[in-house]
């Protein structure tokens, strides 16, 4: 099980794809990818370190509140629950609002 979340985080997450989606702008901010589609964006990102600093964290999601609040638009950032370093809370502790519970990678029984 650890080696296919392990698997999905290096070959999913935190990766600017390849063509922006159609009318979408993309950026990258260290470990954080931007998508601004006008009307609203989503961050996604690579996992957190163990060794991570909870003030790197912090300013990471500041970043990202101001790049999307000077284009005013709202966000939205899915947290993962295998993460080593929760994001949910330092997300919530910024003014995110859980609309869901924290996103749970499944994985088909017949692969573990």
């Amino acid at each position: 099980m650890d080696a296919l979340l392990a698997a999905y985080d290096e070959q999913v997450r935190g990766h600017a794809p390849e063509r922006a989606p159609v009318g979408s702008v993309v950026e990258r901010d260290g470990p954080a990818v931007r998508t601004h589609y006008a009307t609203h964006g989503t961050v996604r990102h690579s996992p957190p370190g163990k060794q991570t600093n909870p003030a790197e964290v912090t300013r990471l999601i500041r970043r990202q509140q101001e790049a999307f609040g000077a284009r005013g638009e709202p966000a939205e950032w899915r947290a993962c629950g295998h993460d080593p370093i929760p994001m949910d809370e330092p997300l919530r502790a910024a003014g995110f609002a859980a609309v869901g519970p924290t996103r749970t990678l499944l994985i088909p029984s017949s692969t573990i």
